[in-house]
């Protein structure tokens, strides 16, 4: 359930664009990817000016509403949104984040709860990449069978990368060079986008910006920021040392 609710509460690999003050509180309809983010009045792709006050709540008072409307963004053109049926992120900008995503919806979580999970400050409902995407140590080798009779090797040399708290864990090339695989979250990234067969949703072993492109071209693609990884294994090594009865 904690997996299933970080995945929720992430914001891909993703790009976007938002004001300070609060988004709309209206879940925003489903759109593909990188569409017109609807109640924010900016379109993810063209960059259009953003003007603050229109993203205010209705119950925001009239001082913050001023406030709000003297503050401006613009939306990179390669900011992205998450849009599926469980999740709804829109790209948003703020003073302090160039672009970031604002909450719209989730079947799991509250607005409330959905920023306390990320440690956002008070009042702040723009995301900032910090929040979402970080690295940390590969606690374990591990030869990991695909399915389709090939393996992933798990490398402890190699860090993971986080979206939230969702783990892509360091992995070995062939080339003995460090990876990032889905594995185990492929099956919770496969429920996300609504049971769509994708590289993703399968167990592989790519280099961070290669996850990053599949996410793109994906109902994911505001996820598309996976930190990349970095330093070397020895594939040859952990092929000979792994057992090879692991589930």
């Amino acid at each position: 359930m904690s997996t299933r609710i970080a995945l929720l509460t992430v914001a891909a690999l993703a790009t976007g664009a938002c004001s300070k003050s609060h988004p709309d509180e209206a879940d925003a309809a489903t759109t593909p990817a990188g569409a017109d983010a609807g109640t924010s009045g900016a379109d993810a792709r063209t960059g259009v000016s953003l003007d603050a006050g229109s993203l205010l709540d209705a119950g925001d008072a009239s001082s913050s509403t001023r406030d709000a409307q003297a503050f401006r963004c613009d939306v990179p053109a390669d900011c992205l949104a998450v849009t599926t049926t469980a999740l709804s992120l829109t790209p948003c900008c703020s003073e302090t984040v160039r672009c970031g995503l604002a909450y719209r919806s989730s079947v799991v979580l509250d607005r409330a709860s959905f920023y306390t999970s990320l440690g956002l400050p008070a009042g702040e409902t723009c995301i900032p990449d910090s929040k979402l995407f970080h690295t940390g140590p590969t606690t374990d080798n591990k030869r990991v069978p695909t399915g389709d009779g090939g393996q992933v090797l798990q490398a402890s040399d190699c860090p993971t990368s986080f979206i939230t708290s969702i783990p892509l864990r360091g992995c070995c090339l062939p080339t003995n060079e460090c990876a990032i695989t889905s594995y185990p979250a492929q099956a919770e990234l496969k429920a996300l986008v609504d049971g769509m067969d994708l590289p993703f949703t399968r167990i592989e072993c790519v280099k961070a910006e290669e996850l990053n492109a599949q996410l793109r071209a994906s109902p994911l693609a505001g996820y598309a920021r996976v930190l990349s990884t970095t330093g070397s294994c020895n594939y040859g090594e952990l092929d000979r040392t792994l057992p090879r009865n692991t589930d």
